[in-house]
């Protein structure tokens, strides 16, 4: 019998490979609060337009992303972000010192 692989094991060098790519890569970061139940919808829209934003959950129980979105898609990841938030809710913020995000304009 073989011994059972886990889950991430195969995907281990994928991950290697993505994130040695995207360090050469300058992206925008962008931050986001969106409703916690849609962060997989967030995620899966954006890697079905390949390559042009890469999602990362900050925290899942308050609905923390951010966006590492590739030079010159800025506009084009905006536009899905502000075409999503007309179906559920979704808020531009920035990095706090904190570690948080705050909404846009907005000290926590």
């Amino acid at each position: 019998m073989h011994p059972r692989r886990s889950k991430g094991a195969c995907l281990r060098p994928a991950l290697i490979v993505r994130e040695a790519f995207l360090s050469k890569m300058i992206t925008t970061k962008r931050y986001y609060r969106v409703d916690r139940r849609h962060i997989s919808m967030v995620r899966f829209v954006l890697e079905a337009y390949e390559g042009i934003a890469v999602v990362t959950t900050l925290d899942n129980l308050k609905g923390l992303i951010v966006l590492a979105i590739a030079p010159g898609c800025e506009q084009m990841v905006e536009n899905i972000m502000a075409d999503l938030g007309q179906y559920f809710m979704i808020e531009a913020g920035h990095a706090s010192d904190q570690g948080r995000i705050a909404p846009t304009g907005v000290s926590l």
